[in-house]
């Protein structure tokens, strides 16, 4: 009879968690059934965690769940956020040795990157080799490329979120991963029922370990040597939950990178420094189901500094930027329709090309090209339900935007920003959407390096620096055939209208002018489509090609006609594939095509009294290599449970040892009669194949 009734409330207990049947209802039958004993079922509470890395919501946005990041295979065993961003469609892969991203032909400066609310302004470490991201730390990523959201609309391109955990912890709890070149740690601490400190940090020893690797394996002609690196950053969160209702959290995240190299065929000797510094606070109170109140303070800090001693030039170049402001969200429903509304402050204070060197002169002054800006922002969004299959997202925020130059000349712009895009799901199975955003940018990076090196900087639209706009539509749908397969394609088109292109580079400057002087002031387009096949389960991953273009047209550059951009990469394949093979074994692979980058060469060279000249063609006239990279990885579990944690990793990056430059070097070759000398592109290469074995562990 107990076994008969056992096996009955097992039966309704499986009812209960999948069918969703009343627990109320269950327990009584139960107890009817027997009166021999009664048990009282107060709360039954399921818990599913997804396998998935990616989950892509309407309108081609997309979400990361950190937790999985480890189903990619990622250069030195350290998950990365902005690598996995740059296998999805419509992201350009960069190259070798860039932690860029380059978003449907807008350039990296055009993307807005926050983390706890805070704007980053310096996103990679050196190279792109490291990942910039603590994942342990960032628990989850919301990756939006279409920008219908006016919230955030203070750049022209993607929106990037990182968001540190806001769920208190049940216990105290360590976790990390030890590798060969960096190690990172991770804790959880519960400070009563209400309140829980997390603490990350990372440290690399790339010092001892992987330059005495690259200078082993160095070359004369094509390989970088002597190099020194090290950087460390620190997360701290402190989340408390004072009341149902109320939810604090108080971020904070440090990060400091130190770089040396030489180079003995140019002369070269240099060094940089770059750090990031940021502070949060939000304040998120859930009025009720209807009515959510959430705001936030924030601080942000961004400065490098190069020095460079070459031949007879000895450059110090410090540029930095700050920001800091305050931002607030009220959403609440009206007639039934979902709406936010809110408004953003922001404070800037840009100094840009901080330049000392030593062949010029005491008499010559230095300009002052410091910017102090503000911007106040006023924005409402709504998301009406038009029919039972058709929904509407529209936006529109004002923008002022007031700056004052260090020579005291002011100037400000008025801005009205509309956005709106309509989703059509007929079914669960399939969804479609059309979308347009209008942005403006106020303050930009100019960027002097195609590599992951921190000599770009930022610069505030003041003067004849114009705010930069941007035009985006898009069109696309998800279809999932399966339960566990997704297919989905988009179409793009961006108008950028106000470019601006600064004309030197970092050793090549306007000494005594001011950045009024030197901007460029173009326009541009790109378009393209974007496709992707994804499948869950025990083989899981996706296969992702973009086909795009992008142009530039410039009235200073290229005679006033239209050429490729820098980054204008035709084609870029992207396949990444995670098996099960077993409870123990996880294997990992990643395919990568990409078209090369573009750059400019001259065509000739001519000595005219013994000055070389050079005579150049159409600009971006010469393109690198194609890009081509396998990385396989394999996860051994010496233990797995949901509160612990201990496996090895063993990967390979760049498997098929393929060489990827990162940058061009140009040698010349004389002609016989010694008057005309012809160019010759060398590319430089930093690494070929890196094996890395690391430690995971969670207790």
């Amino acid at each position: 009879m107990r076994e008969q009734f056992f096996r009955k409330m097992l039966k309704k207990i499986f009812l209960l968690c999948f069918f969703i049947f009343p627990s109320i209802y269950c327990v009584a039958q139960g107890v009817a059934e027997n009166d021999t004993l009664i048990q009282l079922l107060e709360e039954t509470v399921v818990i599913a965690r997804s396998k998935n890395l990616i989950r892509t919501t309407e309108g081609g946005k997309i979400n990361l769940t950190t937790d999985n990041l480890h189903q990619v295979p990622s250069l030195l065993g350290t998950p990365d956020i902005i690598k996995v961003l740059q296998l999805m469609p419509g992201v350009q892969n960069s190259g070798e040795s860039n932690g860029h991203l380059y978003v449907r032909g807008t350039d990296p400066g055009h993307n807005l990157i926050l983390f706890d609310e805070a704007p980053i302004y310096g996103t990679s470490h050196l190279l792109g080799i490291f990942p910039f991201f603590n994942t342990d730390h960032a628990k989850r990523v919301e990756f939006d490329k279409t920008g219908t959201n006016a919230q955030y609309s203070s750049k022209l391109g993607a929106t990037l979120k990182a968001i540190s955990n806001n769920q208190l912890p049940e216990a105290f709890s360590i976790s990390g991963n030890i590798g060969l070149l960096a190690s990172q740690l991770h804790t959880e601490i519960p400070i009563g029922k209400k309140t829980a400190l997390y603490l990350s940090g990372r440290q690399t020893y790339v010092d001892q370990v992987l330059m005495p690797i690259i200078e082993s394996m160095t070359s004369d002609e094509d390989e970088i040597s002597d190099l020194t690196y090290n950087f460390s950053d620190v997360n701290v969160s402190l989340l408390t939950k004072p009341a149902p209702k109320h939810q604090v959290q108080v971020n904070a995240f440090f990060s400091k990178d130190r770089f040396g190299m030489k180079e003995k065929e140019s002369l070269l000797d240099g060094s940089m420094k770059w750090t990031n510094l940021t502070a949060s606070a939000t304040w998120n109170w859930e009025i009720d189901a209807q009515r959510n109140f959430k705001q936030a303070v924030y601080f942000s800090q961004y400065d490098n500094k190069l020095f460079i001693n070459q031949a007879t030039i000895n450059l110090d170049v410090q540029s930095d930027i700050k920001d800091w402001g305050a931002n607030n969200t009220f959403e609440f429903e009206l007639l039934r329709i979902p709406l936010q509304t809110g408004m953003q402050f922001s404070g800037y204070r840009v100094s840009p090309q901080k330049i000392f060197a030593n062949q010029f002169t005491e008499n010559i002054p230095q300009p002052d090209n410091r910017v102090d800006a503000s911007l106040l922002s006023l924005f409402l969004q709504g998301q009406p339900q038009l029919t039972s299959k058709l929904r509407a997202e529209m936006g529109i925020k004002f923008n002022y935007y007031h700056s004052t130059h260090a020579s005291k000349k002011k100037n400000s712009f008025t801005h009205i920003e509309p956005r709106i895009s309509l989703h059509y799901a007929p079914n669960t199975s399939f969804n479609s959407y059309v979308a347009y955003a209008c942005k403006h940018q106020y303050i930009n990076l100019i960027t002097t390096s195609s590599v992951g090196f921190p000599t770009d900087f930022w610069i505030a639209s003041s003067g004849d620096i114009p705010a930069q706009q941007g035009h985006h539509f898009s069109i696309g749908s998800v279809y999932k055939p399966l339960y566990n397969i997704e297919v989905s394609a988009n179409l793009f088109y961006y108008q950028l209208n106000r470019l601006i292109e600064y004309p030197f580079n970092v050793l090549q400057f306007n000494e005594i002018g001011s950045f009024d002087d030197d901007i460029y002031t173009g326009k541009g387009k790109s378009y393209g489509l974007e496709c992707m096949v994804r499948k869950t389960g025990r083989l899981s991953g996706w296969i992702s090609y973009t086909l795009s273009r992008s142009d530039r047209t410039f009235s200073e550059i290229n005679e006033n006609r239209t050429f490729p951009s820098k980054f204008d990469r035709r084609h870029n394949l992207s396949a990444v594939a995670s098996y099960r093979l077993s409870p123990k074994w996880n294997a990992a692979l990643t395919q990568v095509f990409a078209s090369g980058s573009r750059f400019t060469i001259p065509t000739s060279w001519y000595f005219i009294n013994n000055n070389p000249v050079k005579e150049y063609g159409d600009y971006h006239n010469a393109k690198m290599p194609d890009y081509i990279r396998t990385d396989i990885s394999f996860d051994y579990f010496l233990k797995k449970t949901e509160q612990k944690e201990s496996v090895l990793n063993f990967s390979i990056y760049n498997a098929l040892g393929v060489v990827n430059p990162i940058y061009v070097v140009l040698d010349v070759e004389t002609s016989e009669t010694g008057n005309q000398i012809k160019p010759r592109a060398r590319y430089k290469k930093l690494y070929t194949i890196l094996p890395s074995v690391s430690w995971r562990f969670k207790f």
